[in-house]
């Protein structure tokens, strides 16, 4: 079973390396070169079509990397949205490297699972706990908090805690007849830099390198991902479907074209985790953004996103789009981009 997981794993690598990789070759008809560093100091130009550029960190990785087994290849499989949060929805499937992968928005996307959860405690989802922590008299324990299909709250004590810690909650609930609860809150900086490293990484899924490569003020939003707690993004560079204009569907991007101090890609991913899908839009700069310019604009407008004028270009975006597949269509989205922002 494990060689065939092997396998089937080796061969998702092997067709998004070579299709991105691909991909990339593509721009050699716009004189784009890969410049490679070696170990010595000096620099080659190998060809565009042997290497795949993480989009997260623009690392350069060789097709040999392919060869190796897979819990130690510098590439790995990533699932956009997360598995997590993303349950019986179309997920893209990408490739980054590992470093990216297990530490750029790893925390951050357990933050945005417990969003998820909170929204899921209903009545019959035994699944969509809450942690908590219950204490009674001097003693506290670990507990999961869930609803039962009658409505009713149930608490599981949880964790590693030592027997005589529970037994001490025990008596002191026994004795006072009482306890206090505290529900642990997820960071929602945190779970809004998951949410835009998903939005990132379905727009490069769209767009492919057109996008990363040649759209200026990425840094922020790298940055963001890599470090939630930098502020560098304000708050409402994610919104709820409510805050968003009418008539955008989900998943989709869509170009925010007026007022002009937001122009913008609008990125909306759905969401579920075990109760109904939930929707959000993330603000990501537009080809011709300029400087932090776009997200300037954003801070402090809470809710007054709904007054923008958008134009919706991509439907559903999961997976990989014309512009990745057709080289001719490599530069989708700066030709719409100055058809719709001039």
């Amino acid at each position: 079973m494990e060689s065939t997981s092997a396998s089937r794993g080796h061969e998702l690598r092997t067709r998004l390396f070579d299709l991105y990789s691909s991909h990339l070759a593509s721009f050699a008809e716009d004189h784009l070169h890969l410049e490679v560093r070696q170990l010595d100091g000096s620099s080659i130009f190998p060809p565009l079509g042997e290497f795949y550029i993480c989009p997260l960190c623009r690392g350069c990785f060789h097709r040999s990397s392919l060869d190796e087994p897979l819990d130690v290849s510098p590439l790995t499989i990533e699932d956009v949205p997360p598995k997590s949060v993303a349950r019986n929805l179309r997920r893209a499937k990408m490739l980054t490297c590992r470093r990216c992968n297990s530490e750029a928005g790893s925390q951050s996307e357990t933050h945005l699972r417990e969003l998820m959860t909170g929204y899921d405690l209903e009545p019959g989802h035994a699944d969509g706990y809450r942690k908590c922590r219950l204490q009674a008299a001097d003693a506290a324990v670990q507990a999961h908090l869930t609803v039962d299909p009658g409505g009713a709250f149930r608490f599981e004590v949880v964790g590693d805690a030592a027997p005589k810690g529970r037994d001490a909650f025990f008596e002191g609930l026994r004795a006072t007849r009482r306890f206090t609860m505290s529900v642990h809150r997820p960071d929602m900086q945190c779970s809004n830099a998951a949410l835009i490293k998903s939005a990132f990484l379905l727009a490069f899924a769209s767009f492919g390198y057109s996008y990363i490569l040649f759209t200026p003020s990425l840094a922020a939003v790298a940055r963001t991902i890599v470090e939630p707690k930098s502020a560098l993004l304000p708050d409402d560079a994610v919104v709820p479907l409510s805050e968003l204009p009418e008539g955008l569907s989900s998943p989709s991007i869509s170009i925010v074209q007026e007022p002009s101090e937001l122009q913008s890609l609008l990125v909306l991913l759905t969401l579920r985790r075990f109760g109904k899908a939930r929707i959000w839009g993330v603000f990501l700069p537009g080809p011709s953004t300029r400087g932090t310019s776009l997200y300037e604009g954003l801070r402090g407008r809470n809710a007054a996103h709904s007054s923008i004028r958008a134009t919706q270009i991509l439907a559903p975006p999961p997976g990989p789009q014309y512009p990745i597949r057709e080289p001719a269509s490599r530069h989708l989205i700066h030709r719409a981009w100055k058809e719709l922002c001039g």
